[in-house]
Formats: C-alpha cells, sequence, structure tokens
C-alpha cells in the first residue's frame, strides 16, 4: 500500500500494522545514498511528501534513522545522508528521532561496538543531545519492536521542513535542506572545474616532453572529470526546474482557490442584496 498513487514511482511507501491494539502507519523513503538518483530530486520528492501530508493534518510520531554498522567509517556519503536528514528534521523533532544501528549479525561484536561508540560520541552526539535515542537491530521481529515501542506513545512532531513549506510557506531551495543541496553542488561544481583545469595544465606539459602515455592517461581522466562536472551542472539545473515547477504548482493551486472564494464572495453578496431588497418588505407587511 503506497502513501500516495501519485508517490508510487518515487520509492516512498507506506503499510499499516497493528500492534498492541494500536494501528501504526510505517513510511518508507529513499535516502541520500542513492547511486540511481541524485540528491537533489530525492529531496524534491521527500519534502514534497511531506509537505503535502503537513497539510492532510497528518504529523510523525517517530523518525527512524539507519546505519549500517557494518560501515568501517563514516565516508563522504553517510556523512551527507546524515547533514540532509538533520536538516529535514530540524533540532525540534530530534525528541522523536531513534539513530539506528543495522547490520549486527554480520560483524564481529567488539568492532561494532567500536564504531557504535564512535557514532555516539562524535558524528550522532550533537542529536543526542537534543533528545534522540539509539538503538540496535540484528534483524529480529523483538529487536525491531524494541526501535518501534518507545515511539508509539509520542506526541507528533512538525519537521524543519514542513514548518518552513507548510507554516512559512517558503520555496524547497529556500529551506535549510534545499541550500544545503545547493551549496553542495556548487561545491562539487568548482572542484571538478578546478581538477579538469589541473590535468589540463599537466596534459599541457606531457605533450611538450613528448610523454604520449602520461598524455593518454591524463586526457582519460580529464574526460571523466568533464563527464562528472556535466553531470553536476544537469542536477543543478534539474534542481532549479523542479522548483520553478513547484512554484507554477503552488501558484496554480492558490490561483484555484482565490477563484473558489471570490465565486463563494460573489455568491454571498448576492445573497445579501436579495435580503437587502426584501427588508422593506418585512418592514411594511
Amino acid at each position: 500500500m503506497f502513501a500516495d498513487e501519485k508517490f508510487r514511482h518515487t520509492g516512498i511507501e507506506d503499510v499499516s500494522y497493528t500492534h498492541n491494539g494500536k494501528k501504526l502507519v510505517f513510511v518508507d523513503t529513499p535516502g541520500f545514498n542513492d547511486t540511481n538518483k541524485p540528491d537533489s530530486m530525492i529531496l524534491e520528492q521527500v519534502a514534497r511528501w511531506l509537505d503535502i501530508t503537513y497539510r492532510k493534518g497528518k504529523h510523525l510520531a517517530g523518525i527512524i534513522y539507519l546505519h549500517r554498522i557494518t560501515d568501517n567509517r563514516m565516508d563522504v556519503t553517510s556523512s551527507r545522508n546524515l547533514r540532509m536528514f538533520k536538516k529535514l528534521c530540524g533540532p525540534d523533532a530530534l525528541k522523536n528521532v531513534c539513530l539506528t544501528t543495522t547490520h549486527w549479525d554480520m560483524v564481529d561484536q567488539r568492532k561494532g561496538r567500536s564504531r557504535e561508540v564512535e557514532l555516539q560520541g562524535k558524528f550522532w552526539q550533537e542529536m543526542i543531545k537534543h533528545g534522540a535515542r539509539t538503538a540496535r537491530f540484528d534483524g529480529r521481529a523483538e529487536a525491531a519492536w524494541r526501535v518501534v515501542e518507545p515511539m508509539m506513545n509520542n506526541q507528533t512532531v512538525v519537521l524543519q521542513i514542513q514548518e518552513e513549506m507548510g507554516r512559512q510557506h517558503m520555496k524547497l531551495s529556500d529551506t535549510d535542506a534545499g541550500k544545503t543541496v545547493s551549496k553542495e553542488l556548487a561545491k562539487a561544481d568548482k572542484e571538478f572545474q578546478e581538477e579538469i583545469a589541473a590535468l589540463r595544465k599537466e596534459w599541457q606539459s606531457a605533450v611538450q616532453e613528448k610523454d604520449r602515455e602520461v598524455a593518454k592517461v591524463l586526457e582519460s581522466e580529464r574526460r571523466r572529470a568533464e563527464e562528472r562536472l556535466a553531470q553536476t551542472q544537469k542536477e543543478r539545473d534539474q534542481f532549479i526546474r523542479m522548483q520553478y515547477e513547484g512554484m507554477k504548482r503552488s501558484n496554480e493551486a492558490l490561483l484555484q482557490k482565490l477563484e473558489r472564494d471570490n465565486r463563494q464572495y460573489g455568491f454571498l453578496e448576492s445573497l445579501g442584496m436579495a435580503f437587502s431588497a426584501l427588508i422593506p418588505r418585512f418592514r411594511s407587511s
């Protein structure tokens, strides 16, 4: 069962389940480590879903963040994933967050514990200070319920991005999460351009020295860097286009609302004129 038919293609889905007499709805969203989708597209899809559910009056009681304990270190992708998660939630919603390590059945327990201590004392420290709790999931059902059950009596929360888009009517690009994506794309753009310039300079030196093998390798590396630069610029353009399309949808919805309000006002105005015409008759009768 999907959260909304129009979100089927995004990978966002929900499933209902009754546990201890309470109906629960679990929602699964893609993470910012999908190799098939750029972060900007994932952010747009997740943010739109959160905005729509907020406007429908549906709020979250708990948010589960999953991290593989088998990962040897916090790499660039994991760091970006965590950074985006914090921007989506905001500090006020962290009390409803459970930072959950997974794949405990696939790691040496001493190594896993050492990595867990590092996560809690370094990368997750700020979130834990704001009320986030931690848990382990080793693949067993009882471990899953140890993650979920403490959330069942939580007061629901409004995430920061829901506050920004739903209450403050910000464009996605103006939210903290949107600004983070834009900054990272701009940073990647600059780094690729610098790499291309350096490779071109080295290639020219190799050509002057008639070192064909080195020149060939440098030329290949430069082309790969140019392809990555083109992909980054394409992603930036897509993000800008998504914002334009989002604004267009919002403006169309606002225009429709104004038209409905105008028709309703026109009806009430006509009704008021009719009553005004009848009042003298009532007074003379």
